[in-house]
């Protein structure tokens, strides 16, 4: 039962239905305040990023509210997300092209988000990923970065700063994959030999998506391991 353009919360209310929430630390009134959504029942807030089994505890209408990036919630059942995720094939030249570069070459794809993770105040420094394409530089022989970027033009301007050397590495930007065909980024990001992910759940579900078995994951939260 749906009704169109309108919030799960207030779906429920409108129905008198009772609903509880559990929110990833506690953004759900912070991020929704400009949308006119309030929550004031029964509410439960776990740490951002961390990893609270006890909360599938909760019985009745519940509604989890996050971004669910620690690998700890995926590491049983990753089989069955690649299974019931699975892309379609490319049906342009481009995409097809770049997927096979990524697939046959020493690629590294390299997440930048910009956008309203700036508004959020949530952007990553530029000295995360200066650390991590040295560190890539050290791992990988002669590494071929691929830039998704929600910017590219800012990123195309501060190379330097993310910490690519503009005469020596070999850097390529990915770039069409707009108009509601986002995921197509995704999808190329999970075909990337080696990854360098932004605190972004985007590139977090790519990287857990990606089945390359020996890919080398950068990711700028706590934990460090991708299942």
């Amino acid at each position: 039962m749906t009704q169109k353009e309108i919030n799960i919360i207030d779906f429920f209310r409108n129905n008198d239905l009772p609903i509880e929430l559990v929110s990833e630390g506690g953004t759900f009134n912070d991020f929704y305040k400009n949308h006119k959504i309030r929550f004031t029942g029964e509410f439960y807030s776990f740490d951002m990023n961390s990893y609270a089994p006890e909360i599938a505890k909760y019985k009745g209408n519940v509604y989890y509210h996050g971004y669910w990036i620690n690998m700890h919630w995926f590491q049983n059942i990753r089989d069955q997300i690649i299974y019931e995720l699975t892309f379609p094939e490319f049906d342009d030249d481009y995409n097809k092209e770049m997927a096979e570069k990524m697939c046959t070459g020493r690629s590294v794809g390299v997440h930048i988000r910009r956008g309203d993770f700036l508004t959020l105040g949530w952007g990553l420094d530029s000295k995360w990923y200066q650390q991590s394409v040295d560190h890539m530089k050290l791992v990988i022989s002669n590494p071929v970065f691929y830039i998704f970027s929600d910017d590219p033009a800012w990123c195309l301007s501060n190379l330097g700063t993310l910490g690519f050397n503009t005469k020596k590495d070999n850097v390529v930007f990915v770039e069409g994959n707009t108009g509601g065909k986002n995921w197509r980024d995704m999808q190329l990001m999970t075909l990337c030999k080696n990854l360098i992910i932004a605190n972004s759940s985007f590139s977090y579900l790519a990287a857990l998506l990606n089945q390359n078995p020996n890919k080398y994951v950068l990711n700028p939260l706590p934990f460090r391991q991708i299942v």
